[in-house]
């Protein structure tokens, strides 16, 4: 049987666990860092997929990425 819809709440990505897997954008950094799955796309394809903390570790794409977030943040 289909699963039931499963509303997006805004500030409560936890609550997305109890949902079936689902695809969040996220825009904010606590958001990213909470997620238990990153895939990170680069030309449609998936360059990237991990956990915030073993991506950060890797060094790659999504690193960069983050780094630079980081950066204008404390710009």
């Amino acid at each position: 049987p289909p699963h039931a819809p499963c509303p997006l709440l805004r500030g409560a990505p936890r609550r997305l666990s109890a949902c079936p897997p689902s695809t969040v954008i996220a825009l904010r950094r606590s958001t990213i860092r909470e997620a238990g799955m990153l895939v990170v796309l680069s030309g449609g394809r998936i360059v990237e997929q991990g956990t915030h903390d073993a991506l950060v570790a890797a060094q790659g794409a999504y690193w960069a990425l983050y780094r630079d977030w980081m950066e204008q943040a404390a710009a």
